[in-house]
């Protein structure tokens, strides 16, 4: 995962155990469980941080990464450099 993600930001974990695994950083789950609250920690003033859960935060991260939010792109960043040289 080196060069995926900040140098401060935790290996992400997905929901078989593994790390660092496509899973922890490219499904729903990992991005709620692991993408997510490390950048809206780093953005505490963003709409998302208001959700009712972290679940309903994670659901609508791509519509707002879709108009080009810096941080929802952020959390979508892993995944575009993943699969680049696919």
């Amino acid at each position: 995962m080196a060069g995926l993600l900040e140098d401060d930001q935790p290996l992400p974990e997905s929901n078989c155990g593994f790390k660092g695994d496509a899973e922890s950083v490219a499904s729903l789950k990992g991005i709620e469980k692991n993408l997510l609250p490390y950048w809206l920690r780093r953005h505490p003033d963003h709409d998302l941080n208001h959700m009712a859960s972290m679940g309903q935060a994670a659901t609508l991260v791509r519509s707002y990464a879709e108009k080009h939010d810096p941080m929802a792109l952020n959390v979508f960043n892993p995944q575009q450099s993943r699969w680049a040289d696919c």
